[in-house]
């Protein structure tokens, strides 16, 4: 019982607001001549504004009788935009077309659909106080006596609120699904919004990854950088200072060791944040510790420009073993 009324006033509403927006969409249709000399230009804009916020009720009355929302098909107008870039986006727009049809759409047949069930309900509730005609000043104008009257209006009543109470539920919800279907966004216009969002995430996609591009660079001008330079000119100068301060030479390449160590964990730290390791163990900076860890630094120097007296033995330690395939036969095999 409670549902019905619900949308028996839903149909009165809509009922109501399709006279009304007959306003509207006249003003539109006489805009629309006029915008060659700029006077319908405001009258179409008024009108489209003043007819779109009359069928936001009627998208409201058919979601609620659908149990679903019904979007607005509009594309969105940007702020501080001139008269005809507004005039062409209207005109453009297929929602503005579209609800110009459900205007005559609705003022037709979707009113039929709307009054059948107030018909229905105000004729049961008029046939059953027929009998109470017999009360009034107006009884000497009834046509019968007020028994006959009494069993005549209710079988009418009873027969109009039948009606009312079967009718009322299909009749609105086919107003609710047209009103739906003209009102709500069509295929192409999903389509188009659709397209407009990826290509909205994807220049957000692209600009952080340009961000993230920027970022790295940063990070490897202002440390990794830094450091190289610095490690070059240590090196530099140590091999300048080998055969006349061997001490500082050494101290330098000590330093220019930890500076390397420092280097690649800056480096590690940046790959961790393009990537995940897949191991906090490997990398090279691990191979690195090992090799260091079997060849450290002397104190002899065996002739002058040599650094390291166990750089042939760890050269031969890291040196890759040759696979089967790759050995070639001894001459004398």
């Amino acid at each position: 019982m409670k549902r019905r009324l619900q949308m028996t006033l839903v149909a009165l509403i809509a009922a109501l607001l399709s006279v009304v927006c007959l306003v509207p969409a006249a003003v539109t249709l006489v805009s629309l001549p006029l915008t060659l000399l700029w006077v319908g230009i405001p009258l179409l804009i008024g009108a489209t504004w003043v007819g779109r916020r009359l069928l936001t009720a009627h998208r409201y009355g058919a979601g609620y009788v659908l149990g679903r929302d019904v979007p607005q098909p509009y594309r969105s107008q940007a702020q501080h935009r001139g008269f005809f870039v507004v005039t062409r986006d209207l005109l453009t727009d297929e929602a503005t077309w579209r609800d110009l049809l459900w205007i005559g759409v609705n003022v037709t047949a979707g009113l039929a659909l709307t009054l059948l069930p107030l018909v229905f309900l105000v004729g049961g509730v008029a046939a059953a106080l027929l009998p109470a005609l017999a009360l009034t000043p107006w009884r000497a104008m009834a046509p019968g006596p007020w028994w006959a009257l009494g069993w005549v209006g209710w079988l009418w009543a009873v027969g109009l609120v039948a009606a009312w109470w079967y009718a009322t539920p299909p009749l609105v919800r086919t107003w609710a699904a047209i009103a739906a279907g003209m009102l709500g966004p069509s295929r192409t216009s999903v389509l188009n919004s659709r397209v407009a969002e990826l290509t909205t995430s994807r220049a957000d996609s692209v600009d952080s990854a340009a961000q993230e591009i920027r970022r790295i660079e940063r990070d490897l001008h202002d440390g990794v950088q830094v450091r190289l330079v610095s490690l070059g000119m240590t090196v530099g100068l140590a091999e300048e200072l080998i055969d006349s301060r061997p001490d500082r030479a050494r101290q330098l390449l000590a330093e220019a060791q930890g500076s390397v160590t420092e280097t690649l964990q800056e480096l590690r730290r940046l790959v961790h944040g393009i990537h995940p390791p897949s191991s906090p163990t490997a990398g090279s900076s691990g191979r690195s510790a090992r090799w260091r860890s079997t060849c450290r630094w002397t104190s002899r120097s065996v002739r002058p420009g040599s650094v390291m007296t166990r750089r042939s033995a760890c050269l031969r330690r890291w040196r890759p073993v040759p696979t089967s395939s790759s050995r070639r036969p001894s001459p004398t095999s």
